[in-house]
């Protein structure tokens, strides 16, 4: 599984937000000029996280963006699978992917359906309240 740039800069500016005052909106601008990301590129960022309902828009004066809930209740898996769409190691472990004539004598199978668990519990165990306040999860 690789991350693409739209995941990585999808959690930064989730981490971004999380980090504001609640309810605040911040502008488009001022979150392109700290992430070092194109207005253009962010517009398509937030584009899926609005129409998902994880950020919320407001046009003028005072606009910008703004989270929809607490940060404790995004986690990193939701957004990644948000902007990625699978987060599976491989492809026959993809949600809606199509049967795989050999599942019954894939040798291999359970070892990618152990790394699929894995990486959806890591990553479905980080919030992006634990981002913004710097709690990584303990490494081995």
């Amino acid at each position: 599984m690789v991350v693409s740039s739209k995941g990585r800069y999808a959690l930064r500016v989730m981490v971004e937000l999380a980090a504001a005052a609640p309810g605040e909106y911040q502008p488009l601008a001022r979150i392109s000029a700290r992430q070092g990301i194109s207005e253009k590129y962010l517009e398509a960022i937030f584009a899926p996280l609005a129409k998902a309902g994880f950020v919320e828009g407001q046009r003028g004066k005072n606009g910008g963006y703004r989270l929809t809930k607490p940060a404790k209740d995004y986690t990193v898996g939701s957004i990644l699978r948000l902007t990625e769409k699978t987060l599976a190691p491989v492809a026959c472990m993809a949600e809606g992917a199509p049967a795989c004539g050999r599942a019954g004598v894939c040798t291999t199978r359970a070892m990618w359906q152990g790394l699929d668990k894995l990486i959806a519990d890591y990553f479905d165990g980080i919030t992006l309240e634990d981002l913004a306040e710097g709690r990584l999860p303990a490494q081995g």
